[in-house]
């Protein structure tokens, strides 16, 4: 293969029906290093999750079955990170998953989040490297937010700060496609005035509450000058707000979609501009 420029790529299930969580960890170190040891080049641990309908849905059902959980996901990969490209999949299915690997406690709100880089509790097991690519993202989890400057405030605190130091985005980060959407899903909450703010953090930390994920996410605002044909067939010059959107496969990038409009929110509007920039 790599004598054709084929690029090998080993996916690495975690949690397997019929094995405690222990074996599921050891068993997904062996073979991640099994595969990098007989050649594969690219690694992707995928965390076992539940659809409807099949045999991990039926042993579910009759309490036989538990996806991994997160911290499992994160000793695998904190055993593996001698190995240089090693991802995490699993969670781009559709339909989505009923149920995919998670922490819940029943007393403990903490469990149930998202692992990120920013996160206080799992930030050491991310690199800088990671962070300049990525978005100050954070799970929104309890009374307190950490903010990208490392303050942490309460949501009475944060709420009453001016709306030009508000520029955050509070977004649902679960899989259900009746919430992922628009404004059931996403808060601009320099939007807001002081009162609207606190009421929708406290609404949606309820819902975190009830076993919802969502997150806090930095404002970012690009503009670019661009050219492009109007729906007559002219041709316009403009400085509008830009967003990109990266698509990736198993051999990596795969092109990136750009979105341009005058307004903000510059997706899936009738006068967004639309460019693809496909790679070599």
């Amino acid at each position: 293969m790599k004598k054709f420029n084929i690029c090998s790529l080993a996916y690495v299930l975690l949690k397997p029906p019929f094995l405690t969580e222990k074996e599921a960890i050891d068993e997904a170190i062996n073979s991640i290093k099994k595969a990098t040891a007989i050649g594969f080049e690219r690694i992707s641990l995928e965390p076992m999750s539940v659809h409807r309908f099949t045999v991990v849905d039926a042993l579910s059902l009759a309490n036989n079955y538990r996806v991994p959980w997160f911290w499992s996901v994160i000793e695998v990969v904190e055993k593996c990170k001698d190995i240089n490209d090693i991802g995490i999949g699993g969670v781009g299915y559709f339909p989505p998953s009923d149920l995919q690997a998670h922490n819940h406690c029943k007393n403990d709100i903490c469990c149930n989040t998202l692992v990120l880089p920013f996160w206080s509790k799992t930030r050491e097991l991310f690199s800088d490297d990671i962070r300049d690519l990525i978005i100050f993202s954070t799970p929104f989890i309890s009374n307190y937010i950490e903010l990208d400057n490392g303050d942490v405030l309460s949501i009475e605190e944060f709420s009453k700060k001016p709306q030009s130091q508000r520029r955050y985005y509070l977004k649902y980060a679960g899989s259900d496609v009746t919430k992922n959407w628009g404004s059931r899903g996403v808060y601009r909450l320099s939007n807001e005035s002081s009162i609207g703010c606190e009421a929708i953090l406290k609404k949606c930390l309820k819902a975190s509450e009830r076993g919802e994920i969502w997150m806090l996410q930095k404002e970012i605002s690009n503009k670019k000058e661009i050219e492009y044909f109007d729906k007559d067939g002219a041709i316009k010059t403009e400085i509008r707000n830009v967003k990109y959107s990266s698509f990736y496969g198993p051999t990596g990038l795969i092109g990136v979609l750009g979105y341009y409009r005058n307004h903000f929110k510059v997706h899936g509007q009738n006068d967004t501009v639309l460019s693809y920039i496909v790679t070599d």
